[in-house]
């Protein structure tokens, strides 16, 4: 697809990293980031809650029409309010489950330590200083999050913002979208926000869709025609209006669409959603492994699988131990 992919790039900017990582191989685009679909599972929290609760003002950190304001916004800070949410009857939802939304977000935390289970070279590199850090990290939260966080599939986090009961859940522009009537109505207001920052950068979940065409195809040059007019401009905003601003082009120049400035209630409050300025990093659990080991990595939910033995008691090492022999089994098969 490098006949497409190569024009779009000039035209609509760069594909973020995540994209190319999925799409791209030996130099040869396999497929085309799809705007629908595709989207940054960052953070959803209660603008009430979070201020009443943690002393954190998110629209302040995020005012829609301006640049982020959220230095202050670390892993640190995110474990703090997390701490004081869940004393005031309003806990995180960050699941743990092995399904995707917590896999991802798994990813998030990892990368936010610069920590790698596998290189991009295949090398297994789970038993790292980073790594450890990453775990600790989640220990440290698990301890402020719901008990059953590890059974946590991917509508439990939605539910548990809708019902109330959450002050912020990751993985969150489906919760976001049900629960627009009730911000209509004034109740439980809700403004879509930011990751935090790690000490190595603020990773951001992104999971792109594509398009693409079968090489076995009797009419490709129709196939692509079709996919070229589904990434211009004019059809991809079209396309992020009909999803209320949910769904998102991976193309830098396509992060400024009225909807994203317009959305609401509270109006702007999707402003950032599109990772305008590049304010975070887009990544993915498993990588940099090779595709074959990443995809194991992502699909086991091996990161989720850690931080949950070591929350439960298991000693470091061994959770680290457990690990390395799951992805050795991942590099030969």
């Amino acid at each position: 697809m490098n006949d497409v992919m190569e024009p779009l790039i000039k035209q609509n900017g760069a594909v973020n990293g995540t994209v190319e990582y999925l799409g791209k191989l030996d130099g040869k685009w396999l497929a085309v980031p799809a705007t629908v679909g595709s989207q940054i599972k960052g953070p959803c929290s209660r603008i009430d809650l979070m201020k009443e609760l943690a002393g954190i003002d998110v629209q302040a950190m995020y005012p829609a029409g301006a640049p982020a304001k959220a230095d202050a916004w670390t892993y640190d800070a995110f474990l703090k309010a997390a701490e004081a949410c869940q004393k005031g009857g309003h806990a995180f939802g960050v699941g743990l489950g092995t399904t995707a939304d917590n896999v991802d977000t798994a990813g998030m935390i990892f990368h936010g330590f610069g920590a790698m289970l596998v290189d991009g070279k295949g090398n297994v590199t789970v038993k790292s200083d980073a790594v450890r850090q990453a775990l600790d990290y989640y220990k440290r939260l698990m301890a402020f999050l719901p008990s059953d966080v590890p059974s946590w599939d991917d509508s439990s986090n939605n539910k548990w913002l809708v019902s109330g009961r959450g002050a912020l859940i990751m993985n969150p522009p489906s919760a976001w979208a049900v629960a627009k009537p009730r911000r209509a109505q004034g109740r439980r207001a809700t403004m879509d926000s930011r990751v935090a920052a790690g000490p190595k950068g603020r990773y951001a979940p992104f999971v792109p869709y594509f398009w693409g065409v079968w090489n076995f195809s009797k009419n490709q040059a129709a196939a692509k025609s079709l996919i070229v007019h589904l990434s211009q401009p004019s059809s991809a905003e079209k396309m992020v209006a009909a999803s209320g601003g949910y769904d998102l082009p991976s193309f830098e120049k396509l992060t400024t669409f009225k909807t994203w400035a317009e959305e609401g209630p509270p109006k702007g409050t999707l402003y950032h959603y599109p990772n305008i300025n590049n304010h975070q990093i887009l990544s993915l659990a498993g990588a940099p492994a090779p595709h074959k080991i990443g995809e194991q990595i992502y699909v086991q939910a091996l990161m989720t699988q850690m931080a949950v033995r070591h929350f439960r008691g298991e000693a470091m090492e061994k959770t680290l131990d457990f690990a390395a022999s799951e992805l050795e089994g991942f590099t030969r098969n």
